[in-house]
């Protein structure tokens, strides 16, 4: 084999092998349940969508979608470049999709926010519990429901009940700070 049928084999593995390694990084970031892609096409994500319209107004300008004004950003414009990118393998998309078209878990989100952390141990969820029945004037909104029509009261809470309630919330996707699943989380989830 000559020098350069060596040296375009050697290019072409180098390249297969980043490619390759950056498929596996793609893959492993949205698959780990700390963020989710978000639905391109139907309405499961809609509030989500809402939120990241405004998250658009304001962003810098290095966090941008090509295209998309800050003004007003139009939601199909950033769908397309959300499903134009999403299999790409330049390394430079993968901040900017991260950002537009996939959404963090609520325990990712306090995760990182350097503010909060989920709680996992037991004494935190005791702390939790003591909490919810030292509250006198808990807004219905932070309550925790026992069923679909009973929300607990302060005396027939049980930690089992509120770690049970913040195993299903550390899934749901962070829409924003005002809705109520995050206000909960951050009320009985996170210390």
């Amino acid at each position: 084999m000559n020098f350069l049928s060596k040296a375009a084999l050697s290019t072409g593995a180098l390249g297969a092998a980043g490619t390759g390694s950056y498929f596996l990084i793609k893959k492993d970031r949205f698959s780990n349940k700390e963020r989710v892609v978000l639905d391109l096409t139907g309405n499961s994500h809609d509030s989500i969508w809402t939120a990241l319209i405004n998250e658009y107004k304001t962003s810098h300008e290095n966090e941008r979608i090509k295209g998309v004004t800050t003004a007003t950003p139009e939601l199909q414009k950033i769908k397309e470049y959300c499903n134009s990118t999403g299999d790409s393998v330049d390394n430079g998309f993968l901040d900017i999709y991260t950002k537009w078209c996939t959404r963090a878990t609520l325990k990712h989100h306090f995760d990182t926010s350097g503010t909060k952390r989920w709680i996992e141990d037991d004494s935190g969820w005791s702390a939790s519990l003591s909490s919810y029945q030292k509250e006198d004037n808990l807004d219905e909104k932070l309550k925790l429901s026992k069923d679909t029509n009973t929300k607990f009261s302060k005396t027939d809470i049980t930690k089992e009940a509120i770690v049970g309630f913040c195993n299903t919330a550390s899934q749901s996707l962070f829409v924003d700070i005002s809705n109520d699943d995050y206000k909960k989380s951050d009320k009985w989830c996170t210390k």
